[in-house]
């Protein structure tokens, strides 16, 4: 009889250490992943502490608040910006591909792009000083490149 119940006490001893491993494992292979609600909740953690000017800080968390509130990321403006004006360079090309229409080219590209850049910020709600604003931290900066990606 003693003996049953050593073997049971054992057995028991056995059964709680193995879960509480288990327990132990399952939470190491647990990955802490950050959760952003808002669409630049990320970018306000990782650049803006890195700009040097706290006006620029300022600045860009306003414009970023209006970003969040159309659901659109600092990243998606870059890529919209982007694609805004390689549809401009496509039009262009297309009326004028021969090299040596380059002014009318130019005039094209540009026609077409303030057209269709002035049709984005009607969407956005913002005008081209606050739009220009936030390209230049793409294009100065290494670090807002560098979260972003090569988008051209």
């Amino acid at each position: 009889m003693k003996k049953g119940i050593v073997y049971f006490c054992c057995l028991l001893m056995l059964i709680i250490s193995c879960k509480k491993e288990i327990q132990s494992s399952e939470n190491r292979n647990k990955t802490k992943t950050k959760i952003y609600t808002l669409p630049n909740d990320e970018f306000r953690e990782k650049i803006l502490p890195k700009l040097e000017h706290k006006k620029d800080q300022t600045q860009l968390t306003i414009l970023l608040d209006s970003l969040d509130k159309i659901n659109l990321s600092y990243c998606d403006f870059m890529k919209r910006e982007f694609e805004i004006d390689d549809s401009c360079y496509t039009v262009a090309r297309k009326k004028y591909p021969d090299p040596t229409m380059q002014i009318q080219f130019s005039k094209l590209h540009d026609e077409t792009f303030d057209i269709a850049h002035e049709k984005f910020l009607k969407q956005i709600n913002l005008n081209k000083k606050q739009t220009d604003f936030i390209s230049v931290f793409y294009f100065f900066n290494k670090d807002v490149k560098s979260f972003c990606g090569m988008l051209n």
